[in-house]
């Protein structure tokens, strides 16, 4: 998965408004993938 800075922003402003997800471990995911 190769994301772009503006779609990992628009998800890291999507998770900031929900309990319960590690934004890290996210986007070492998305990194990783």
């Amino acid at each position: 998965m190769k994301a772009n800075k503006k779609t990992l922003m628009a998800v890291k402003n999507f998770l900031q408004d929900r309990d319960g997800y590690d934004l890290e471990e996210v986007i070492c995911d998305v990194v990783s993938e």
